[in-house]
């Protein structure tokens, strides 16, 4: 009973660490600090968005642990909060490049058969 519940609990968390980065402008903002701590005015410039909705958006990926921050006098440095994060979305990226590459095989494939029958 109790590694069924550990078992739920850690995919509840794995749910909202997902959702968190399923958000389109939060994965940009993701991408943009994977090299270093960045200012949040530095994220919505890069990232093409207005400083109070970078500021929305990282609180939430900020919640679930995605992000920390650092302080440096009177500025705060947003940085990826474990490195495996990026090593996990560059797998997530890697992966999803091979699907999409073989949907698209797989629809050419039928494409052309049926051109072959209708022709």
């Amino acid at each position: 009973m109790s590694q069924a519940w550990n078992h739920q609990q850690r995919c509840e968390r794995l749910g909202r660490f997902f959702s968190a980065l399923a958000n389109a402008t939060r994965m940009r903002i993701f991408c943009s600090i994977q090299d270093g701590p960045r200012q949040v005015s530095q994220i919505a410039v890069q990232t093409g968005i207005t400083l109070p909705n970078a500021s929305q958006h990282l609180r939430v990926m900020r919640q679930v642990g995605v992000v920390k921050t650092r302080r440096a006098g009177r500025n705060v440095y947003y940085y990826i909060a474990d490195k495996r994060f990026v090593q996990a979305a560059n797998l997530a990226a890697d992966a999803l490049e091979i699907a999409t590459s073989q949907a698209a095989q797989c629809r050419a494939v039928r494409i052309k058969k049926r051109s072959a029958i209708t022709a």
